[in-house]
């Protein structure tokens, strides 16, 4: 519940907050997400010209809300 006169975050987060976030993700995981795949677990398709970039799914749910939910454990 929120009282009244206080503030609720709506899932954005300072650049500050997913730095920190991202940090603390390569530090817990790097060790685990390695020995899986040392370039990435997913291809992101960006542009016009269709550039594919092989990225690990960890660091964009560090670094992004959106990709957090869209790639989280539910």
């Amino acid at each position: 519940m929120i009282q009244a006169g206080t503030t609720q975050s709506v899932g954005i987060s300072s650049a500050d907050d997913r730095s920190a976030k991202l940090q603390q993700a390569i530090q817990t995981n790097h060790g685990e997400h390695s020995r899986h795949s040392d370039y990435g677990d997913i291809i992101l398709v960006v542009g016009s010209d269709k550039t594919k970039l092989l990225v690990k799914s960890m660091l964009l749910r560090a670094a992004s809300n959106p990709f957090s939910a869209m790639l989280g454990p539910n």
